[in-house]
């Protein structure tokens, strides 16, 4: 039987070339519509910088290893 090499209306190929395709208008209205769905994020607490404050949330995480690893100890 032949075998029919008519790609699809909607096959990979299609797609990556409209997408490289598109304008300079068309990616700025996709970059304003990107950025629109962005949430504001809460406030950073008084006197406190980003890296304050995720390095602070690391130290939970290691006490937590901590509990276990002594866990899996007191196992053994």
């Amino acid at each position: 039987m032949p075998q029919n090499t008519v790609a699809p209306p909607h096959s990979l190929d299609r797609r990556i070339e409209a997408i490289l395709a598109r304008t300079p208008e068309e990616l700025a209205l996709l970059h304003q519509e990107a950025l629109s769905r962005i949430r504001p994020g809460r406030p950073l607490p008084e006197g406190k910088t980003l890296s304050d404050v995720f390095v602070g949330s690391l130290s939970d995480i290691n006490d937590d290893d901590d509990d276990l690893v002594e866990a899996l100890d007191d196992l053994s």
